[in-house]
């Protein structure tokens, strides 16, 4: 998988240098996107990372989850080390901070995932259905589930009480992020709130 999306991203323009190591299917879902959207790497979002970590002092990098033991002094220390995420990345990283935990930390900073928002919302408080061939089998699901199904999210966020529709909105902003960056003509965009699942 990592060969995969290592062959994907230095040849953004050519998904078919993949073609001989994905089933079709893989390729063509891959080929579709590709026409659209961006491929969604770090690197790609570093300016906003970057302006995330940047706008906030210490003590409010420190409302973060992950962020003890001094960490945000050593976040601020190397701002200016490296010309990419990805040497700044390094350049904060040791035995004690490994690089999946900084970049962990810069995703939430930059999603504004504080630790009120991350102890809130450790279990799901729904699931959201993107596309489904058997409507009786959602039916069932919904009926036996302890979450709510959700394949509206205006509908859903119409209804909902404040601890769902905080989730919700915290949904929606990722996604206008992701797409904010990624999508290749940003007029074509629709809003979570508006897309229905295919079923």
């Amino acid at each position: 998988a990592t060969a995969i999306r290592k062959s994907i991203l230095s040849h953004t323009d050519n998904i078919s240098c993949i073609s001989d190591n994905v089933p079709s299917s893989t390729h063509d879902i891959l080929k579709n996107y590709s026409e659209n959207m961006k491929f969604g790497y770090l690197n790609a979002f570093e300016d906003i990372i970057f302006y995330s970590l940047v706008s906030k002092n210490n003590r409010e990098i420190k409302k973060y989850p992950l962020v003890n033991e001094g960490i945000e002094n050593l976040l601020r220390k190397n701002i200016n080390s490296g010309k990419s995420i990805n040497e700044f990345i390094q350049s904060c990283s040791t035995k004690r901070y490994p690089v999946t935990r900084i970049q962990r930390l810069l995703m939430h900073i930059m999603l504004g995932t504080d630790k009120d928002i991350f102890n809130k919302f450790k279990r799901p408080a729904y699931v959201r259905v993107l596309a489904s061939k058997d409507k009786s089998l959602l039916s069932l699901i919904s009926m036996n589930s302890k979450i709510p199904i959700v394949t509206s999210l205006k509908k859903s966020y119409d209804n909902a009480d404040i601890h769902m529709k905080t989730l919700i909105e915290f949904e929606n902003k990722a996604c206008d992020i992701y797409n904010m960056i990624c999508l290749k003509d940003r007029c074509r965009y629709s809003n979570e709130f508006s897309i229905m699942p295919k079923i």
